[in-house]
């Protein structure tokens, strides 16, 4: 089978990681031919992972009025055709194309599904947020034909958000880079006689990070005994 996996649109966050981790088992299936379409922040991976039946390119997905709104991109949909590309698997969307093959696309923004939830965003959605949820909806239901998410709960509400689309549950994984302690890079923190809470991840809007200063108010005016400090894996 000749099947596209399109990583085109990641940019930040733990995308990047399943996308590197996906890509790099591609050689054990040798009864398929991949084509990888990298973004600009997984170049890396292109000389990395080609083998006999891994091809690799690197390219950003673009925003352009053709691929909001008609779902076509030119190069991906060149490569489809010249690729015979008979299924598309897009690591996370949404991809915002909508390919000419089966396409699975995965779903990473479980704000979209649980809007009662109290971990996102406290105050009142703004209406440009209600239109940028509407908008990332959108993409998901049109073009693809399956989706995917890492949690059973996450799964059920994508299926009640979106009718008639199927989701299926894949848990996510750690990365192979913890099998081989030579790949680690080592950070040596400050010397810290307290408490260190850290947070991994991308300082996405619904993640409220900023919401860390009024955490270290409470805490110093509430409870001043208590020594400690946030790290965050924030660029």
């Amino acid at each position: 089978m000749n099947i596209l996996i399109n990583a085109s649109n990641l940019k930040i966050g733990g995308g990047l990681q399943v996308a590197d981790s996906i890509t790099r088992q591609l050689h054990y299936f040798q009864d398929d031919f991949f084509v990888v379409i990298l973004s600009s922040e997984l170049s890396y991976l292109e000389t990395e992972i080609c083998s006999e039946n891994v091809t690799a390119l690197t390219y950003d997905i673009q925003n352009s009025l053709n691929t909001l709104l008609r779902g076509r991109d030119a190069f991906l949909d060149s490569i489809v055709e010249s690729s015979r590309i008979e299924a598309v698997l897009t690591i996370f969307g949404p991809s915002r194309w909508e390919p000419r093959a089966l396409h699975l696309c995965g779903f990473a923004r479980p704000h979209l599904v649980f809007p009662e939830s109290p971990f996102w965003i406290n105050s009142k959605p703004t209406l440009l947020q209600r239109l940028y949820i509407s908008v990332i909806s959108y993409f998901y239901k049109r073009g693809t034909n399956l989706l995917y998410s890492e949690n059973q709960s996450v799964s059920s509400r994508v299926e009640i958000r979106f009718p008639g689309k199927r989701c299926e549950t894949v848990t996510n994984y750690y990365n192979q880079v913890f099998d081989d302690s030579s790949l680690w890079d080592r950070i040596q923190l400050p010397e810290f006689d307290g408490i260190t809470i850290l947070n991994i991840g991308a300082n996405y809007e619904h993640k409220n990070l900023s919401i860390c200063k009024e955490i270290a108010s409470f805490f110093i005016e509430n409870e001043p005994w208590f020594h400690f400090r946030f790290v965050l894996t924030l660029t």
